[in-house]
């Protein structure tokens, strides 16, 4: 067993925190922007404007056909 720890790098234990540290970063960053985009309606106005192109889109289709 004491072969095991002695093998044991010390500088493979900092790439572990250093690894870790930056999972837990990007899911802090996750969970935030979730938070923010429901506090702020981002998702909200994003549909609505897909939805305001997909109209213009119609409404430019019609007057097309109208000139023809």
């Amino acid at each position: 067993m004491n072969l095991l720890f002695a093998a044991w790098n010390p500088m493979i234990d900092n790439a572990f925190y250093v690894f870790m540290t930056l999972i837990l970063i990007v899911v802090i960053f996750l969970i935030f922007r979730g938070i923010l985009l429901w506090y702020w309606k981002i998702n909200t106005i994003v549909n609505n404007q897909d939805k305001q192109t997909e109209l213009l889109e119609k409404i430019v289709t019609l007057l097309e056909n109208e000139k023809k």
